[in-house]
């Protein structure tokens, strides 16, 4: 239950970048992320349970700094992300997580990932579509999104993605089943 409870009250805390978001801000500024970050940090140093279960507390020290020091300037929703993910994600604790708010997810759901994957020996394959018109066919294998090499994305995807003790198939299960929205919350919510 306190896992849970911290969850809550580090995506709570993070009042800055949420009102920012609620105002549509597109980016933020350092001094708002800076303050958001140590807000972060200091949630889960002092309220996580098992924080250096499955990561060294120097490890962690180590990233929280190192990230910490990458915030030199403007940044948007989600290169704060990309800054916050990849701690949680190594704590290996399924229950702390770093997500976007909801209202990232539905202010333009149309341009959300629009394909249902499976996971073939680290081939994308398309099995499925979120719309009524399917113009990739089923069996399609993905080797690009938008210009990127389908390996980065899902190098990304597994760096920001929690499991209990790091487990790579709970990550690999979660990434294909909530791969929209993790796309999203990596890259923003294209165009195309």
């Amino acid at each position: 239950m306190k896992r849970i409870i911290t969850f809550i009250v580090i995506i709570s805390s993070l009042a800055g970048v949420v009102q920012s978001l609620h105002a549509q801000t597109n980016s933020f500024s350092p001094t708002l992320l800076q303050e958001d970050f140590v807000r972060f940090s200091e949630i889960l140093e002092n309220e996580h349970c098992c924080l250096y279960e499955y990561t060294s507390k120097a490890e962690l020290d180590s990233l929280f700094d190192a990230h910490y020091q990458r915030i030199d300037c403007e940044m948007t929703c989600n290169e704060f992300f990309m800054l916050l993910a990849p701690i949680t994600a190594k704590i290996g604790c399924m229950h702390t997580a770093t997500w976007m708010p909801g209202r990232f997810y539905i202010a333009k759901p149309n341009k959300l990932f629009p394909l249902k994957l499976k996971l073939i020996n680290e081939q994308v394959v398309v099995c499925g579509s979120y719309l009524k018109n399917m113009e990739v066919p089923f069996g399609s294998i993905i080797s690009e999104i938008n210009g990127k090499p389908i390996g980065n994305i899902l190098e990304k995807i597994r760096e920001t993605t929690s499991a209990d003790a790091n487990n790579p198939y709970f990550v690999d299960a979660q990434l294909i089943k909530r791969f929209s929205l993790s796309y999203a919350n990596i890259y923003g919510l294209p165009e195309e």
